[in-house]
């Protein structure tokens, strides 16, 4: 007898778990279709699954007996067959679990939840009793917080009468959701209304409009116990109705924003957009310089991939850019424009996607966390400023945006244009080699002239007193604040000071978690470790010798907010950096006031020089450009490059000619030479140079293996046996690779533990990864694979 078989994976992290299990598909869910998430019992356990393929077979044929899956989730499955594809190979380059790509499309990783639902007894309740009147008899289960709203302090005494019972239910946290409203039902007498000023209010509403949702109410302070007192007189009854979507953007009917293009503009979104016409894949590098109006090409071109029946996906490296871009794409396409990034919550990142499912919201601009999403007919993918190392995960699957969505291209069919005013080395080769499309954008919107670059050599600066503003960066604010301009700051490191030394016996004041010094955030007066978080008492004693004598070392943003403060106390300054903008759109309040005029000065770590498009900026000053030169990737030299030249551009997009000045210890260094001249070409042809002779991308690949354990031994046992896999496995290798022996991370221990690594290097890694794949080395937990390490 043939049966419907639907093989399906656990929704279950595990390195040991990278499998499917077959299951029986009950006859009422028979049409049900892959990419759909069930419920099944597994281990004993209920868990979610997701379906990854159906097929007929007979279930005798097992060695083992079927279960049946108890429930289907999803009316439509949640990932599309595009979805399911990207996964698969996320899973395979990335060299990660199948379930851990997966996750990566879901709202909330853990989509079973426990929750309790209160069954309505209707023939138990007398008629005409009080409790009868408090919700449409259609009603015949509630969750346990509107049994709340609605029974209030006589919940108990429901049950105690059993008119209501209690029960378990597990459910998908990714269900399409419900919400409660409030419904007239009859008109109060004189003598029953209530005469507080929020009932009245409440009475006028329902008046009014006969429904309204209880999340609108709350809005208007109108409280549960309110809404409680007229449902219990029968004026108005609890319903439930399916939640609309809704757009999160303010400024969504705000139309006509689009300008002329300029002549070379104008070539860009032509050549990209007869690309969008052929409905095939082709990588493009837009190179503009900063000011060329790179925004306004996506702009044009997401317009067209719209005009042929299509949508586009536009990414961006920060949250803070999501908001900026949106409110300009919102400004021309209104409610057609859709974001997405980790700062949202969950309901307004269901309501997004829905959004999406629906055809409502063809435009989305997002962080890398939007390349998730159910695309409609992709036509389009953009990666703006595609070398930023903020398209890298951090925790697995470790996948790079920006390679991501070229693979997601390709399945879609579409062009991808990867935009840069200097794109990272390994994409400018692509271009010069003719693997990808190369498009220059040589000239600032306004023709106005990059800005004028000072290179301060601080190493001789001693007449200003250990002071991170020089007296030059000094002497042009106080010019820039005169002619009523603006002026951005960068310093690429939070806090006051980054280490406190006892002058006495040069103790260290270090996190006891990581092999890190403690930064001091005078705003909180704590010491905190930016690695793990732990957060301490600032001393007023030496614990190790007991001298009072404490002194702050280095500095971060904090030291020049005091440092403003005393040369320009009338100025209005603003910090931006991670600490600032904690808060959900902190960041996107900042910079608004800032492109208002309610900032003189913004200042803060990378964050500042973000493509930030603002008016009357016409000062920048970098305060240490070699802060990144020195960190110990081979993307050192890049990574300086770029935040230099990106800064800086953040200057005179206008009319006016912008000012920078650039403070060093290394002004003779190529990188800094370079940026001061933003001369991309000169800094390229050094550096691939210096990336060939040491066999670095873009000649060759990089995957990195790292292992962790609480013991440092233990760690370094299981590194030196991997070595010795890999000296083995490179005899059966075609495509021979070269490895380093095991190494401490530059940090060793991080929340007490403590990270091994070996560096591999090889023009191909499948056969690699399909040795590694079948070895149990690689199934412990404790092992990190990060296939091109940045």
């Amino acid at each position: 007898m043939r049966t419907i078989i639907a093989e399906v994976i656990i929704n279950r992290v595990s390195k040991r778990l990278n499998k499917t299990f077959s299951y029986i598909v009950p006859e009422k869910f028979a049409s049900v279709k892959a990419g759909t998430r069930c419920l099944v019992s597994f281990a004993g356990k209920h868990e979610e699954g997701i379906i990854l393929s159906i097929t007929d077979a007979d279930p005798d044929q097992f060695d083992y007996k079927l279960q049946y899956i108890l429930d289907v989730m999803d009316t439509e499955p949640w990932f599309t067959e595009q979805m399911l594809l990207l996964a698969y190979w996320i899973a395979a380059y990335y060299m990660c679990p199948l379930i851990e790509a997966l996750r990566l499309f879901l709202i909330d990783k853990v989509g079973i939840q426990r929750e309790y639902t209160y069954e309505i007894l209707w023939d138990n309740i007398p008629a005409g009793s009080e409790f009868s009147s408090l919700i449409d008899h259609s009603v015949k289960s509630l969750h346990e917080k509107d049994a709340e709203l609605i029974f209030g302090g006589h919940l108990k005494e429901c049950l105690d009468q059993s008119y209501l019972i209690r029960r378990e239910l597990l459910s998908s946290v990714h269900a399409a959701p419900v919400e409660r409203w409030i419904e007239f039902v009859s008109t109060p007498k004189e003598s029953d209304l209530i005469r507080s000023s929020k009932q009245k209010l409440l009475w006028g509403l329902l008046k009014t409009e006969k429904a309204i949702p209880v999340r609108n109410l709350k809005e208007q302070g109108i409280s549960d116990a309110v809404v409680r007192a007229y449902c219990n007189k029968g004026f108005a009854k609890v319903i439930y109705k399916a939640k609309d979507t809704y757009s999160l953007i303010t400024d969504s009917n705000t139309r006509g924003n689009e300008k002329n293009p300029t002549e070379e503009q104008f070539n860009a979104i032509n050549e990209i957009s007869k690309l969008i016409d052929k409905s095939s894949y082709e990588g493009v590098l837009l190179k503009g310089v900063t000011g060329s109006g790179k925004t306004e090409v996506y702009l044009q071109c997401a317009k067209h991939a719209l005009e042929k029946g299509g949508s586009a996906l536009i990414l961006v490296p920060e949250i803070s850019l999501t908001n900026q871009l949106t409110s300009y794409f919102a400004s021309v396409f209104g409610d057609d424009v859709v974001f997405m990034h980790s700062k949202l919550s969950k309901g307004e990142k269901y309501n997004n996607r829905q959004r999406i499912v629906n055809g409502e919201s063809r435009i989305i601009i997002g962080s890398r966390s939007a390349l998730f999403l159910p695309f409609k007919n992709l036509k389009l993918i953009v990666v703006d400023e595609e070398y930023d190392s903020s398209y890298k995960q951090g925790e697995s699957p470790r996948y790079n945006g920006r390679d991501v969505a070229k693979m997601m291209a390709k399945i879609s069919n579409c062009p991808i244009v990867l935009g840069a005013a200097t794109p990272s080395i390994a994409t400018y080769y692509a271009a010069l080699s003719g693997k990808i499309r190369l498009i220059e954008l040589k000239h600032r919107v306004f023709n106005t002239p990059l800005p004028k670059i000072l290179i301060y050599d601080m190493r001789g600066d001693y007449s200003n007193s250990g002071r991170l503003i020089s007296m030059p960066l000094r002497e042009l604010l106080e010019k820039t604040l005169e002619n009523k301009r603006k002026a951005i700051l960068l310093l690429n490191k939070r806090g006051f000071a980054s280490t406190l030394i006892c002058s006495s016996c040069g103790y260290v004041f270090k996190c006891p978690n990581c092999d890190v010094s403690f930064v001091y955030h005078k705003e909180e007066n704590l010491l905190k470790c930016h690695y793990c978080g732990t957060t301490s008492i600032p001393p007023y004693k030496c614990p190790k010798c007991g001298n009072r004598k404490i002194r702050y070392l280095g500095w971060g943003t904090e030291l020049i907010e005091k440092e403003l403060k005393e040369d320009f106390p009338q100025a209005r300054s603003q910090r931006f950096d991670l600490d600032s903008t904690s808060r959900k759109n902190s960041a996107q309040r900042i910079l608004n006031d800032f492109k208002n005029d309610k900032i003189d000065i913004l200042f803060g770590t990378q964050m500042v020089a973000k493509g930030h498009d603002i008016p009357n900026v016409n000062t920048v000053g970098i305060l240490s450009a070699d802060s990144i030169l020195n960190m110990p990737t081979y993307l050192a030299a890049e990574q300086t490059f770029n935040l230099i030249t990106q800064c800086a551009g953040r200057a005179g997009r206008g009319k006016e000619r912008g000012e920078v000045i650039l403070q060093t210890y290394n002004p003779e260094h190529y990188v800094i030479e370079t940026a001061a001249r933003q001369d991309y070409e000169k800094f390229y042809e050094q550096e691939v140079e210096f990336r060939k002779m040491l066999g670095y991308p873009p000649f060759l690949k990089l995957l990195k293996i790292t292992c962790f354990n609480k013991d440092y031994n233990t760690a370094v046992n299981q590194a030196n046996t991997i070595y010795r896999f890999l000296c083995e496995a490179n005899k059966k290798l075609k495509a021979k690779v070269s490895f380093t022996e095991p190494f401490p991370e530059p940090i060793k221990r991080v929340r007490n533990l403590y990270f091994i690594s070996i560096l591999i290097k090889g023009s191909n890694f499948v056969d690699l990864k399909n040795l590694m794949r079948n070895s149990v080395i690689f199934k412990e937990n404790d092992i990190i694979i990060d296939v091109d390490p940045i």
